[in-house]
């Protein structure tokens, strides 16, 4: 059986060390500030998130966009690559696109991974409720459940 590789993206707020303590990597979302787009981090320190809530507590605009398809073509194929599987836990589709691009990169990436499988998962939720779901699926992996 092949390992199973969690992925889930920004929207999960997952920290640094609970992403680490359960094997879990996140694809980047975008945020545009000021017409310029940056990946959004799951990393920043608290001066970082501090200084970010003050330019919104300000009145600064910053929006976040879906998951670029580069962004899903780069995690998917380096977990492809290393011989895994992969379960996508998305923020909710009433949220984002970001499961339904991510199902499309997939699909189109599988012709090249024949023996491997991608599962795109609608968390239906976003923040805690996101990342908790990743956190139960990253056990199960643990505990040898396959990605299907």
């Amino acid at each position: 059986m092949r390992k199973v590789k969690i992925i889930t993206d920004t929207c999960s707020d997952l920290s640094p060390e609970l992403m680490a303590h359960y094997d879990i990597d996140y694809a980047k979302m975008s945020l545009v500030e000021d017409g310029v787009e940056s990946p959004a981090r799951l990393d920043w320190s608290k001066a970082e998130n501090h200084a970010f809530f003050e330019k919104m507590r300000g009145g600064k605009r910053i929006t976040t966009s879906q998951v670029p398809v580069a962004e899903f073509e780069r995690i998917f194929r380096l977990y492809l690559e290393q011989g895994c599987d992969i379960v996508y836990v998305a923020c909710s589709s009433k949220q984002s696109s970001s499961v339904n691009t991510g199902g499309v990169v997939a699909k189109r990436i599988l012709a090249d991974y024949p023996d491997a499988d991608i599962f795109c998962i609608d968390s239906l939720n976003a923040s805690a409720g996101e990342g908790m779901l990743a956190i139960e699926a990253a056990k199960l992996a643990q505990d040898g459940m396959s990605a299907a």
